[in-house]
């Protein structure tokens, strides 16, 4: 013990006892260099960090809780990992416009023009795009009876901006303004059934700046409804190609 006290930093992870690992780092110097103590790692925070190193993000006993992970220093310098419960999101309340997809996203010309200046609107202000337009929606298709004076195919404008939403009410006029109440996860009323055709240029143009083209509003829709339409497509052009082409395809794909 004489010897250990005297040798001060000198002492190896082995002679301290600290280190699962001693066999193999005995005699090293402690320092910048020696290999740190492995800290013993127990329960569900223990599951937690693992789960969210591997982008799961939900930590066994913690459910409901998004859980991340960030490095501590002990007083010894020692690092560790500490499990972080982030709170979960703020409820939202959602409003939306519905209205015949042909008259909403081709006939009406300010449509496209308007959701163009609250884009610029929001960027210039560093905000979030918080508006969807989503074809065939749930809500509207789920309750026939109170949808019924609007045609199919449909669409809505989904918006958690109520001056905005009644702002653009005023400007389209036929279009019907629904409140759809406050949820904290959304996913539901911006779900779709269906989708809708790529309507042609309106002709008798009145607007002072030019047409946009076809299927504009798709970039506004939701990642779920743009993966599936992107599916659908290539389902149906494969199947024009025929086994001829998709042979044609993948021989000239194996070529390159």
């Amino acid at each position: 013990m004489a010897a250990m006290a005297t040798s001060g930093a000198g002492v190896s992870c082995a002679a301290r006892g600290r280190c699962a690992g001693a066999s193999r780092c005995a005699g090293r110097p402690s320092g910048t260099d020696a290999a740190r103590p492995t800290l013993p790692r127990r329960g569900n925070a223990v599951r937690a960090t693992r789960m969210a190193r591997m982008g799961m993000g939900i930590g066994m006993g913690i459910r409901g809780r998004h859980a991340s992970c960030a490095l501590a220093s002990t007083e010894n310098g020692e690092d560790v990992e500490v499990v972080q419960e982030e709170a979960p999101p703020e409820p939202k309340h959602y409003y939306a416009l519905v209205a015949n997809a042909k008259f909403l996203l081709s006939d009406e010309e300010h449509f496209a023009e308007l959701i163009r200046e609250r884009v610029r609107y929001l960027r210039e202000n560093e905000k979030e795009i918080n508006f969807w337009i989503i074809p065939e929606p749930s809500f509207v298709l789920d309750a026939p009876g109170k949808f019924s004076n609007v045609s199919r195919p449909c669409a809505a404008l989904v918006s958690t901006d109520e001056v905005w939403a009644n702002f653009m009410k005023l400007r389209l006029d036929k279009v019907l303004l629904v409140d759809l109440g406050v949820h904290t996860d959304p996913a539901d009323i911006l779900k779709s059934q269906g989708d809708v055709p790529d309507y042609p240029k309106p002709s008798g143009w009145t607007a002072p700046y030019p047409q946009y083209t076809p299927g504009w509003w798709r970039k506004f829709a939701t990642p779920e409804h743009i993966a599936s339409a992107n599916a659908k497509k290539m389902a149906l052009a494969m199947a024009s190609l025929g086994k001829k082409g998709i042979w044609a395809i993948w021989a000239m794909a194996m070529s390159m």
